[in-house]
C-alpha cells in the first residue's frame, strides 16, 4: 500500500445523505397522525433534557404516540426477549411529520434485534431512494432519517418527549491528518477472504465520556445507530462484515482534553482507561470506539492501520464527537482501523501528500456528477469543482453503484478506488485482535 506506518486521522466528516426522496411538503398546517405528534411551546418549555446538537439548523420537540409505535413499528416491554421479532407487528409503513412543513411516510426492508436489547427498524422514503434507521428500546427511538441532500436525527429527550432536528453540513468541523509511529511489529500480510460468502464478525466496544452521555438522551442508543450505519455502509458495498455491539461503558473521572490526547489516554489503557481495556478483552472487542462531547474543531480521531493483524490490535481505537454519529464519523473511523484512506483528491490536495499509485484501491470515491461520495471520501473535490456532495452509506466499491450511479473504480485503473475489496481482504485480520 502506499503508507507504510501507521497513522492517526482526525476528520472531519461532511454530512450523509441518500438520493432524492418523495416527501409531503406543506405551508405548516395540520398533518395526519403517525409516529410522533407536536409537544405544545408551553409544555415545551418546561421539559428538561439534553441541549439541541450544536450541528443542527432547526429543530423541535415531538412526543411520541405508543399506540402507534407498537401497531407499526416495535412493541414495549420486550426489549430484552429471545422471541421479540416473533412478537413485533407485521410489516407495516410509518409516518413521521419531522418538521410541520415536512412529512415524510417510510417503508420497513428489515426488523433486526439490536445487539444489547432493543430493534433495530431500516426502511426506505416512500417513492424515493432516500432511508431511515430506528433504534427502538427502553420506549424510545433515536433515528437517522436521510432525504436527498438533508438529514434529520430524532432524538429522546425525555420518557416520550423526543427532539427531531434537521442538521446543517457546513456545521461540522474541519479535518486534519496527524502522523503517528509504526507498529513495534511487522503485520503480516491479511488472509484473503474476498470471494467468501460467509461473512466475518467484527466485534465494537463503544465507551462514553460522562460529557457525552450528557449531551445524550440515550447514550447506548447512539452506540447501536452507529453500529447499524457501519451495518448498512458494508451491506451497501457488498462488505463481507457484520458489525457487533459488544458492550457500551461510561469511562468514570475523565474529562476530555484534545482528541489527541484522547486517542492516546485509550489507546494506553491506564488510569481511567484501564477499566475500559479489561472490558474489551472480557467482552473479546476486537475494536473501541470512544465516544466524546463535541468539538467546534473536530469529528474524530483514530489510527490507521494499512495492514491489520493480531500485531496491530493495539491500535484497534477511535475517537468520535458524539454530535458526529449522524454523520457516519464512527464507520469513517472504522475504515481507517481496517486500513482505508480518504479519496485520491483528498490526499493530494486537501493534505498534500502525493497520488498513490494505481496498483493501490484502498480509497474513498467521489462521483462528482452525481454529487455523491462514499463514506471515506471529503468534500474537498466537490467543493473545488463548485458542488455541493452528499456523503452515501457506502465504502466505494467499482462492482456496486448507488441508484445506478458509479462508487469506485477497480484496482490498475487510473484513481484507482476499491474500499470494499480492501476491507475484505483485511476483515479476518481486524477479527483476530480478540
Amino acid at each position: 500500500m502506499a503508507n507504510t506506518a501507521t497513522r492517526m486521522r482526525v476528520r472531519r466528516l461532511a454530512i450523509v445523505a441518500i438520493a432524492t426522496a418523495t416527501v409531503a411538503l406543506g405551508s405548516g398546517g395540520a398533518v395526519a397522525a403517525g409516529l410522533v405528534e407536536a409537544v405544545p411551546a408551553t409544555e415545551a418549555a418546561s421539559v428538561k433534557g439534553p441541549p439541541p446538537s450544536p450541528f443542527a439548523s432547526r429543530d423541535r420537540l415531538v412526543r411520541l404516540d405508543y399506540g402507534y409505535m407498537e401497531s407499526n413499528v416495535a412493541p414495549r416491554g420486550v426489549d430484552r426477549a429471545r422471541n421479540r421479532i416473533a412478537l413485533a407487528p407485521a410489516e407495516a409503513s410509518v409516518d413521521i411529520a419531522l418538521f410541520p412543513d415536512l412529512s415524510v411516510t417510510l417503508d420497513r426492508i428489515s426488523l433486526k434485534k439490536a445487539d444489547l436489547g432493543g430493534f433495530v427498524w431500516t426502511g426506505t422514503i416512500r417513492g424515493d431512494s432516500g432511508y431511515a434507521l430506528l433504534i427502538v428500546s427502553d420506549d424510545q427511538i433515536t433515528g437517522q432519517v436521510q432525504i436527498g441532500t438533508r438529514v434529520f436525527r430524532i432524538s429522546p429527550v425525555s420518557g416520550a418527549v423526543h427532539r427531531v432536528s434537521e442538521i446543517d453540513p457546513g456545521s461540522f468541523p474541519p479535518e486534519e491528518s496527524i502522523p503517528a509511529p509504526a507498529p513495534r511489529q511487522p503485520s503480516a500480510a491479511p488472509e484473503s477472504s474476498g470471494n467468501e460468502e460467509a461473512k466475518t464478525r467484527i466485534r465494537v466496544l463503544i465507551p462514553y465520556t460522562k460529557n457525552a452521555r450528557a449531551q445524550s438522551g440515550h447514550i447506548v442508543q447512539d452506540a447501536k445507530l452507529a453500529i447499524a450505519n457501519a451495518n448498512l455502509a458494508a451491506d451497501n458495498a457488498g462488505v463481507k462484515i457484520s458489525y457487533r455491539l459488544a458492550a457500551t461503558a461510561l469511562v468514570r473521572r475523565y474529562q476530555e482534553r484534545g482528541f489527541l490526547k484522547d486517542l492516546k489516554k485509550l489507546t494506553g489503557g491506564k488510569g481511567p482507561f484501564a477499566r475500559i481495556r479489561k472490558l474489551r478483552n472480557r467482552k473479546k472487542a476486537d475494536l473501541v470506539a470512544l465516544l466524546r462531547k463535541d468539538s467546534k474543531r473536530y469529528c474524530g480521531l483514530g489510527w490507521y492501520i494499512e495492514t491489520p493483524s493480531k500485531s496491530t490490535a493495539n491500535r484497534g481505537f477511535t475517537v468520535t464527537a458524539h454530535g458526529c454519529v449522524t454523520n457516519h464519523s464512527v464507520t469513517h473511523e472504522i475504515g481507517h482501523n481496517s486500513g482505508l484512506e480518504h479519496d485520491r483528491y483528498q490526499l493530494v490536495n486537501g493534505e498534500d501528500r502525493p497520488n498513490p499509485p494505481s496498483s493501490d484501491y484502498n480509497f474513498g470515491y467521489t462521483n462528482v456528477g452525481a454529487e455523491i461520495m462514499s463514506v471515506m471520501a471529503y468534500h474537498t473535490e466537490c467543493s473545488a469543482r463548485g458542488k455541493s456532495c452528499t456523503r452515501v452509506p457506502m465504502f466505494s466499491s467499482p462492482t456496486r453503484t448507488y441508484n445506478g450511479d458509479t462508487m469506485g473504480i477497480a484496482a490498475g485503473q487510473s484513481n484507482a478506488a476499491d474500499a470494499a475489496r480492501r476491507m475484505n481482504e483485511t476483515r479476518k485480520g481486524v477479527a483476530s485482535y480478540r
